[in-house]
């Protein structure tokens, strides 16, 4: 029978098992009863190449945390595209990823929300608290500021539709309506006219074009 020093596959001294034999052996010969798959963790993936000293650190093996972040949480703290910490993502690994490789399964293009113009380069900022589910897909949700702190027109004063998808893209701030395509092109004095002059109350649709 291999003393226990030079037993390599796996190696049992490097990961200090124990050395009452009989928790993994039996008399009739020395092939392992051991079967990680049958305990609460079974190793998929990458976990069925790594060493065992690297979860059982110390020859600890009862009450090893079986969470990922557990013993990835230097992965989590150290990515940057996006920053997970920055961003407060979730620090259960599995939901975006696989024991496979650490390529995120996760594609938000799939979901309610695709990702599209300046939205696709990402925004640290969102989700918001790290909370995901129930996110407001609403424009105005992250853009108040912007249509407060705009002048040109003052889209407050003149009560303009918080729908900014109405006149902007997510690929910049530039309005894409244009009056002049509309039944009432602006001419003369009424292309510096307020808007909230002919659209009183944010009213738009079915305003009248008569003088």
């Amino acid at each position: 029978m291999p003393p226990r020093t030079t037993t390599t596959d796996p190696d049992h001294e490097a990961a200090q098992f124990p050395t009452t034999c009989q928790t993994c052996h039996t008399t009739s010969n020395w092939n392992s009863t051991f079967n990680h798959n049958a305990t609460q963790f079974p190793l998929t993936g990458a976990h069925v190449q790594t060493s065992c000293q690297q979860c059982h650190v110390g020859g600890v093996f009862e009450g090893t945390p079986s969470q990922c972040v557990d013993c990835h949480l230097g992965d989590y703290d150290a990515t940057t595209d996006p920053d997970h910490e920055a961003a407060q993502l979730s620090t259960a690994c599995l939901e975006c990823h696989t024991t496979d490789n650490w390529e995120a399964t996760f594609d938000h293009q799939t979901t309610s929300f695709p990702l599209t113009g300046a939205h696709a380069d990402g925004v640290s900022a969102v989700p918001r608290g790290g909370v995901f589910e129930g996110t407001p897909s609403q424009c105005v949700e992250y853009h108040p500021s912007d249509y407060d702190a705009t002048t040109d027109p003052d889209h407050e004063a003149a009560q303009l539709s918080t729908a900014c998808l109405e006149c902007h893209t997510t690929d910049n701030w530039e309005a894409t309506f244009d009056h002049q395509t509309t039944s009432f092109p602006l001419t003369g004095a009424h292309v510096q006219t307020a808007c909230q002059q002919c659209h009183v109350g944010g009213v738009f649709e079915g305003r009248r074009h008569r003088c």
